[in-house]
């Protein structure tokens, strides 16, 4: 993510976008607060007819194991000397520890067992699969056992190696109360709450989610403008704002009123520091 310089160390330019999309929705501009000090909140919103400045504070909400899963995968040598041809699974995006708890999956492990398998599909001329399969097909029931549902290959060409790629299983699910659920889960912060609770004067205190799309069923959500029910926002916070970090649509609530959803012009977004101070 580029970033840039707006009064002082450089800032990343989602924040940044985030920022301006939030002056252009109520009518004012950021200020930036957050210069390089600890627990200091992101940004002010200053408005032209002098009312009191609203504290902002923005923040990405992220699937740590999913993230660090892709990551995983995008280190992996893609060719499986196990195959001849070209197949693309979905892949688990993480995998349940010893103790119970989310992790990344093991990447190096799915692409060894996975390859073993393949191999057994084309060695007796298959080249797709879909579960379930029959009840009695031990390789297809190998594959499910690894997280995929589906998989398909294709010819290698000329200049290519056996190899295989992987998608996310995420498709195109969505979940409305997923967007509440993830702005609960930053509004709970302490670190979130302490930065905007040094503004108790303020008649909002604006918390600002970015789902990365790490975070499927919340990036979707926001994405396709299903947002669901309200969070429930701590003392601290008043209004609670969600972007998906590249549509045209910002979302906004101070509850008990409802979201309201805005359009962002592309200038808004295509040079965000006339938003920014």
């Amino acid at each position: 993510m580029a970033k840039r310089t707006v009064n002082g160390p450089k800032i990343d330019g989602l924040e940044l976008r985030a920022a301006a999309a939030a002056a252009y929705v109520v009518g004012g501009r950021a200020q930036r607060r957050d210069l390089g000090g600890s627990r200091m909140r992101d940004f002010d919103l200053r408005y032209p007819d002098g009312r009191a400045d609203e504290p902002l504070e923005i923040t990405s909400f992220v699937d740590r194991a999913g993230l660090e899963t892709w990551k995983r995968v995008g280190r992996k040598d893609p060719i499986a000397s196990m195959v001849s041809r070209v197949w693309t699974l979905d892949m688990p995006s993480r995998e349940q520890g010893p103790d119970g708890s989310a992790g990344p999956s093991d990447v190096s492990r799915f692409f060894e067992r996975a390859g073993v398998l393949l191999h057994a599909l084309e060695e007796r001329g298959q080249h797709e699969f879909q579960v379930p399969g029959p009840p009695d097909d031990k390789v297809v029931q190998g594959l499910t056992d690894l997280g995929c549902d589906m998989g398909f290959s294709r010819v290698r060409g000329p200049d290519e190696t056996g190899r295989i790629e992987t998608v996310a299983p995420v498709g195109g699910f969505t979940h409305r109360d997923s967007v509440a659920w993830a702005i609960e889960r930053e509004a709970a912060k302490t670190d979130n709450q302490e930065k905007l609770s040094r503004s108790p004067d303020s008649e909002r205190r604006h918390l600002f989610v970015v789902p990365h799309p790490s975070a499927a069923a919340v990036y979707l959500s926001v994405r396709h403008g299903e947002l669901g029910r309200l969070p429930l926002l701590p003392s601290p916070i008043t209004t609670a704002w969600v972007w998906d970090g590249n549509s045209s649509h910002v979302f906004v609530a101070t509850p008990p009123s409802f979201w309201e959803d805005h359009e962002l012009p592309s200038h808004v977004l295509d040079e965000p520091e006339k938003w920014v101070k």
